[in-house]
Parts: C-alpha cells; structure tokens; sequence
C-alpha cells in the first residue's frame, strides 16, 4: 500500500492525494473493462460457485477484494449468510457471520468507503427520480432512454463532469424507462419468487438458488448487473434455473 494521486500507466488510482488506496494492475481487470466490475463478478460467481459447493465461494473473494465496491461485498456477505443458515449450526453460524461482517465492514470502511461513489450516486438517483416524477411516472419515458439523458454531475473533490449511462440502480432506472408500471411488475415478479422460495425452502437447491437471486437483487441497487453483457446472461440463467427447480418440485 501506498499514497497514490496520478496514473503511473499501469497502476491506477482514482484518489486524491493521501487517501490510501490498493494497486491493481490495469490488465487485471481486462476483460471487465471497469475495476466495479471485478468485483460484481466475484460476488455473482461466489453464489453459484456455492451451487457446487459453498466452500467453493471463497474463490470469489479475491475478485470482490480487487474490486472494491462494497455493495457487491455487502452484498455477498448478506446472500451467503443467508444460504449458510440452513447449513451449519445456530452457533457457528452466528460466529462466522459476525467474523464475515466485522472482516467486511474494516475493509470497506478503510479501503472502499474513501474510494466511492456514493455522494455522486446519490445525487444522479435524486435528479433521475424527480425528473420522470414529474414527467412521466407511469409509463416512463422510454426504454434505453436514460444513456439519451445525458446527465452529467460534478464528480469527486475536482468538480469534473462526469456522463452518467446508467443509474447505477436497476430499481430506479426501470422506473426512469418504464414508469410505475414497469417497476410494479419487476417487484411482483420478485415477491412470488419470495413466494415460492417460502413454499420450498426445505430443498438444497432451492435454497442455493434463492440465495443467488437476493445476491444478484441487492447488487442491483448500487449497480446495472442486467446491462453488463457480461453478467446479464448469468443473472437471467440463475433466475430461469431457479424458476425451473420450482416448476419441477411443484409437479413431483
């Protein structure tokens, strides 16, 4: 570790001098393009590594660790506990829990937390929100339509304008796109999801899978797993593969 406060050309850091940081090399993240990214992929791939087996999950925490963002770390720790519960013993699972939160909570505090974006998220989903209040907050205004929008918002200590594509909220984008409607049925959808885990939760897999989707339903609040061709097609499989474990113990 080390201060950092420019672009060497292969380490990179976006902050500002004297904030600690950790050193990626660029290429590490390569294929994901942005370094948020490794670390949606680690704790997505984390539950359905634990489809497998959850000892299998602890493979994902390297790429949750070099990506820094704490709702995808928030996120797995949350999903995983959950699934662990029908697991383990009360007592382990309480101890290896609180291990996973207090491990979790020091890291993003000291590392995350200095290097984030949350006063610049929440200042797009304030924007974003009141203005198809205003306009249209029952059809929306147009699905794609948001990238059209062109917001752009000081980001960070320099006051640099920053273009936002995406919301960063899969929440508040489909109710920016698709108005009340769009966003009442997407929560429907995910309430008899709920509903069914609750007929079924006995099941192994059933328990697996479920905890996979409240993985990839809390990412979606701070990030746009669903418009990343990287992880969309995973996100879309593990809810159709949840849907078909559920069809299948209703019809036996």
């Amino acid at each position: 570790f080390q201060n950092m406060s420019a672009y060497d050309g292969s380490l990179r850091s976006f902050v500002s001098p004297g904030v600690m940081t950790i050193h990626f090399d660029e290429r590490i993240v390569g294929f994901f393009k942005l370094k948020a990214n490794v670390g949606v992929f680690g704790a997505i791939s984390g539950m359905v590594l634990a489809f497998v087996s959850p000892f299998l999950s602890v493979l994902a925490v390297p790429f949750m660790l070099l990506g820094q963002t704490s709702a995808t770390i928030a996120a797995f720790i949350i999903s995983f506990g959950f699934l662990l519960w029908f697991r383990i013993k009360r007592w382990i699972w309480f101890t290896f829990l609180s291990l996973l939160i207090v491990g979790g909570t020091l890291y993003i505090t000291k590392y995350d937390m200095p290097t984030g974006q949350f006063n610049e998220r929440f200042k797009i989903w304030h924007k974003s929100f009141f203005d198809v209040t205003k306009t249209s907050p029952v059809i929306g205004v147009g699905l794609g339509k948001f990238k059209e929008t062109n917001y752009q918002l000081d980001q960070g200590e320099g006051k640099e304008k920053l273009n936002w594509v995406w919301a960063h909220n899969e929440y508040l984008q489909l109710y920016f796109e698709t108005g009340v409607i769009g966003l009442a049925l997407f929560l429907t959808f995910l309430w008899r999801q709920a509903k069914d885990f609750l007929k079924l939760k006995a099941n192994r897999d059933i328990q697996v899978l479920f905890s996979a989707l409240i993985c990839i339903s809390l990412i979606s609040l701070f990030h746009f797993p669903f418009h990343v061709g990287k992880f969309a097609p995973l996100c879309v499989f593990m809810f159709a593969l949840y849907h078909a474990k559920v069809s299948e113990l209703c019809q036996s």
